[in-house]
């Protein structure tokens, strides 16, 4: 292949760019072998039509942050399960995604167990109807 003149090297990067864009939409719309996939909300219980999805939510990015802590500090299932005071095949299912009986605030206690500071932030509205909502974390 030869290369390209440089006068038309910035139309043919728009033209990649574009075919890039054109073919995640593609795919997007066909998915993977044929199968249509559609695009959901960022929160699959919602999508799922849990009605505990707000919840649900939050416990799996508590779980992903704990999980995550444990990781960053190389602790041992054994070392993570005695600092947090949870036996290890409870701590286990908790970071599979077995948190049902176990209430945020736990959570939250657990990362502060495991040297996170924790902080909740309340704020205005700024939703039209007034009703506010529960942003997932970060950190």
């Amino acid at each position: 292949m030869s290369p390209l003149p440089f006068d038309r090297l910035a139309c043919w990067e728009d033209d990649v760019l574009a075919t890039a864009h054109e073919l995640a939409a593609a795919l997007r719309r066909v998915g993977i072998m044929g199968i249509e996939i559609e695009e959901g909300s960022t929160n699959v219980y919602a999508y799922l039509d849990r009605p505990d999805a707000g919840e649900m939510l939050i416990k799996a990015q508590l779980a992903t942050k704990i999980g995550e802590t444990i990781k960053r500090q190389r602790l041992t299932q054994v070392e993570a399960a005695e600092i947090i005071g949870l036996l290890q095949p409870k701590r286990s299912g908790l970071l599979r995604g077995q948190f049902r009986g176990v209430s945020e605030a736990k959570m939250l206690n657990y990362l502060t167990r495991l040297g996170r500071d924790v902080k909740i932030v309340v704020g205005p509205s700024w939703r039209r109807s007034g009703v506010g909502h529960i942003e997932g974390l970060s950190g």
